[in-house]
C-alpha cells in the first residue's frame, strides 16, 4: 500500500453543499455501486466511465492529475447538469494551492470521517491483536469494500488521526474524539447513528448471545431529567469504554449504542 502524508491543517465545521473535489465525487459514486453489488469493482467502473482502468486507479492514488477533457467526459457519462459540471472543473483549478479548496476538503473529510461509522473502526482495527496493514485484509475484516478503505485510510491520514509510518506501522492518532454540537455535526451524526442502529438489526439476528448484548427497559419518567440522564449516560459511556479498553490483548472492534427516547406523548409543562 502506498505511504501516505499527514497533512497538518485547522479546520472549521459546516455542512458541505458542493464537494469540489471530482476525484472523491467519483471515489463515492464507486463506493454507492460496490455497496449495490459486492461484484462491482473499479475496472467495472472503469468500463462504464469508458476511462482506462490503470489511468483510474492512479487518479484516485494522486498519482495523476485529472484533465478538464477527463472530468467533462466522466459528468456526461454519469449525466451530471453542466452547471454541476462547471463547479467541479473550476473548483479543481487550484485544488493544491488555494487556502478556500483545502478548507472545502476538510470540512469535507469531516463530515465523512463523522458520519461513517467504518472511519471509527479502522482507527481502532489497527490496535487488535493480529492486525495486518493490508486494504485487503481490513476489508474483509469489517465487511466493507476496499475502494472504502483506500478512501477512508486516505481520509484519515489527510486529517493527521490515522499515521502511517516509513516502516508501514499504523498509529491512530486520533485520541478521545467526540462530536461538537453544530448543524454541521448534527446532520453527521444522524447519518452515523442511522448506520450503527441498522448493524446493531443486523447482529440482533447474526451476531451469537455471548458476544453481544442488547436490551432495553421501559419506564415512567419526566421529560425535565432527561439532561441529567443524558450526562449520567455520557459519564457511564466513558467508563465503560475506559473498562473495555483497559485489557492489554485486544481482538475485536465492537460499537456501544446506548438509547433513552419517549415512547408516548410528552406532556408540555404549564
Amino acid at each position: 500500500m502506498e505511504k501516505h502524508k499527514s497533512v497538518k491543517k485547522k479546520y472549521e465545521t459546516h455542512e458541505p453543499s458542493v464537494d469540489l473535489d471530482f476525484r472523491q465525487f467519483l471515489q463515492n459514486e464507486l463506493i454507492q455501486r460496490c455497496r449495490s453489488n459486492p461484484q462491482y469493482s473499479l475496472r467495472a467502473f472503469a468500463r462504464f466511465l469508458e476511462v482506462d482502468a490503470s489511468f483510474l486507479s492512479k487518479v484516485f492514488a494522486l498519482k495523476r492529475p485529472m484533465t478538464k477533457a477527463f472530468v467533462k467526459k466522466c459528468a456526461k457519462r454519469l449525466n451530471l447538469d453542466p452547471e454541476r459540471c462547471r463547479e467541479y472543473i473550476n473548483g479543481g483549478d487550484n485544488n493544491d494551492s488555494s487556502s478556500v479548496s483545502n478548507y472545502n476538503q476538510l470540512t469535507l473529510d469531516h463530515f465523512r470521517v463523522i458520519s461513517e461509522w467504518y472511519h471509527y473502526a479502522i482507527l481502532e482495527i489497527t490496535g487488535i491483536e493480529g492486525f495486518e496493514p493490508s486494504e485487503k485484509w481490513i476489508s474483509k475484516a469489517l465487511n466493507i469494500s476496499i475502494v472504502e478503505v483506500q478512501t477512508a485510510v486516505e481520509r484519515l491520514v489527510r486529517m493527521d488521526f490515522l499515521e502511517i509510518t516509513t516502516q508501514g506501522k499504523w498509529i491512530n492518532k486520533s485520541g478521545n474524539n467526540t462530536t461538537v454540537g453544530n448543524d454541521f455535526t448534527d446532520v453527521a451524526f444522524r447519518k452515523l447513528q442511522r448506520s450503527v442502529l441498522e448493524k446493531a438489526l443486523v447482529a440482533l439476528d447474526e451476531v451469537p448471545f455471548e458476544f453481544r448484548d442488547q436490551s432495553s427497559m421501559t419506564l415512567a419518567t419526566h421529560p425535565r431529567l432527561i439532561p441529567e440522564a443524558r450526562q449520567k449516560i455520557k459519564r457511564f459511556r466513558r467508563e465503560l469504554t475506559d473498562f473495555l479498553e483497559s485489557v492489554p490483548q485486544k481482538t475485536t472492534v465492537y460499537n456501544i449504542g446506548i438509547s433513552i427516547y419517549p415512547i408516548s406523548k410528552i406532556k408540555k409543562e404549564k
